[in-house]
């Protein structure tokens, strides 16, 4: 039996913008055919949430719970060991049917023990490797808790059964609850996946189809942001999570997609579907990012289970005022969007041929952006007709990658001796006159009104 760790897929590689799929030793899923190949065990039946620690900026701890199992799997990224806790039951040894669950900075985990209506704490100790049973929060009015989210000394709770958030501190106490049934502003129904990023928390409030943005205040909540996925009739909004730039993955089990907000859900950046090599998403259900890598969770078998991708801020949209321009009547006008602050160098090319740099490492804030071309090269004469692009090059402290995006400057370019019989018209002008332009001897030119020629 080969060394195995749930770390496998887990590498540095570097993209941009968007998901990234990442793969290790051939591999950019772990799934059931791959553990019983690695260890000769089926490892999961129904793999739900996902928390990870961090011992070391290299040493991480990954945990993922089984909710068919009633067990929470995890494994050291700097070992080849893998162990599990828990097993049908309760008390401070058992789960039944858990769901989400979160990390802290003090090495414990938070598990929505959903069957047991409560969440468990353990305690990760990193010298004997072992979780241990800490304490059990008790959720108000048999509440069945779904998803757990940690940020600065709280911890909190999608209740799914009183369609509400219950927000407690690590030792227990709860020091708010927010919600009720409804599909109003400060009412949810069925809530599932939260997640938290400063004084934002975020609720995929999947009986109402939409997202919801909240503003905590301590003691109370202020409802920011009502976000409804119109794109789709009835979504199935299952978890959410935020990355260090705030913007906000969303995963929909159906149909089966990641969808990439801007912070504070004000704008719509990606909807990330897997491309036909990687293969469909199968059920998708919970997302943890750690840093700039993400991993995704789905439905356990030979073919799907486990997704590794990394995650780069850079340009996710460009919009040109025009693929095919015409440099005599307007410049260029280029509209971008930046799902993370990165430094922007952007340049016009011809083939490999450098026309002009636009802008050299910009610092460029999250969101739109829009700047020009004048149609010049940097001796300041206009770009002769022809296939170009423009190269954004985005760099930030996750790496780096170009985006390439192609249009035409339309016209023609004459050159040398011309043919015994040119028409210039409009449909092909301006011209571009490039060096000594000759008519032969008896030849003709002839060019309609109005035609634009350019020395």
């Amino acid at each position: 039996m080969r060394k195995f760790s749930l770390f496998l897929l887990l590498l540095f590689w570097y993209g941009y913008a968007k998901f990234i799929p990442a793969s290790y030793k051939g591999y950019h899923k772990l799934t059931q055919s791959v553990t019983m190949q690695e260890i000769e065990r089926r490892l999961f039946h129904t793999p739900a949430g996902v928390a990870i620690i961090k011992l070391s900026d290299n040493v991480r701890i990954l945990f993922v719970v089984d909710e068919s199992w009633h067990r929470v799997i995890y494994s050291r990224e700097d070992d080849d060991w893998i162990k599990a806790w828990g097993g049908a039951g309760g008390g401070n040894t058992g789960l039944k049917c858990p769901v989400g669950c979160t990390a802290d900075e003090l090495q414990n985990i938070y598990i929505a023990d959903c069957g047991n209506r409560r969440v468990v704490k353990l305690h990760f100790d990193d010298e004997e490797n072992e979780l241990q049973y800490r304490d059990t929060f008790s959720l108000p009015s048999q509440g069945v808790p779904w998803d757990i989210a940690y940020w600065n000394g709280f911890i909190y709770v999608s209740d799914y059964a009183n369609h509400s958030i219950v927000k407690y501190d690590t030792m227990a106490n709860i020091m708010s609850i927010y919600g009720s049934y409804g599909s109003g502003e400060e009412q949810f129904y069925k809530p599932c996946g939260i997640a938290v990023f400063r004084d934002t928390v975020y609720v995929a409030d999947m009986g109402n189809y939409r997202m919801v943005a909240l503003e905590d205040k301590g003691s109370s909540y202020s409802w920011l942001r009502t976000r409804y996925l119109t794109e789709v009739k009835k979504p199935w909004l299952q978890d959410v999570e935020v990355d260090n730039c705030g913007c906000v993955y969303v995963v929909d089990h159906l149909p089966a997609e990641i969808i990439k907000f801007a912070p504070g859900l004000e704008q719509l950046l990606e909807r990330y579907r897997p491309d036909y090599y990687e293969g469909d998403f199968c059920w998708p259900r919970f997302i943890e990012i750690c840093d700039d890598d993400a991993i995704l969770i789905e439905e356990w078998s030979d073919s799907t289970g486990m997704r590794y991708y990394k995650i780069k801020p850079g340009v996710v949209r460009v919009d040109l005022t025009r693929d095919t321009l015409d440099l005599t009547e307007r410049d260029l006008g280029i509209w971008l969007m930046l799902d993370g602050t990165a430094n922007i160098s952007i340049s016009v090319e011809k083939g490999d041929t450098l026309i002009k740099r636009i802008c050299l490492d910009s610092l460029m804030a999250l969101g739109p952006h829009q700047i020009f071309w004048d149609g010049r090269d940097t001796n300041g004469r206009l770009a002769v007709p022809g296939n170009y692009k423009i190269v954004f090059l985005t760099t930030s402290g996750a790496g780096s990658d170009v985006v390439k995006v192609p249009f035409v400057v339309k016209g023609s370019v004459k050159s040398g001796v011309l043919s015994s019989d040119e028409h210039w018209t409009e449909d092909d002008e301006p011209y571009v006159l490039v060096d000594d332009v000759q008519i032969p001897g008896g030849g003709r030119l002839v060019i309609d009104p109005g035609v634009k020629v350019m020395p």
